[in-house]
């Protein structure tokens, strides 16, 4: 899982994954942020690392639900026939 630090000034400017993903055929690209108060992975409590445990799970439960369920939309449509 990808970890994007600070944008700095000049990060409004600069392009995002979403047009990309477009490009590339990607319908989403599901996201789990969590504020851990620690500098590094070893000074996040045990606890916390549970709880985010259990949130990713049950965020993987609700994705693989959806696995299967996507219709090609109307640009993909027009463009492959």
């Amino acid at each position: 899982m990808p970890v994007h630090c600070g944008g700095g000034r000049n990060a409004a400017h600069q392009p995002g994954p979403g047009r990309q993903r477009l490009l590339l055929g990607i319908a989403k690209i599901h996201r789990y942020g969590r504020n851990v108060r620690a500098v590094s992975w070893e000074q996040v409590s045990q606890a916390r690392k549970d709880r985010m445990a259990r949130e990713l799970s049950t965020l993987a439960k609700r994705v693989e639900r959806g696995v299967g369920k996507v219709r090609p939309g109307l640009r993909t449509k027009a463009f492959l026939p």
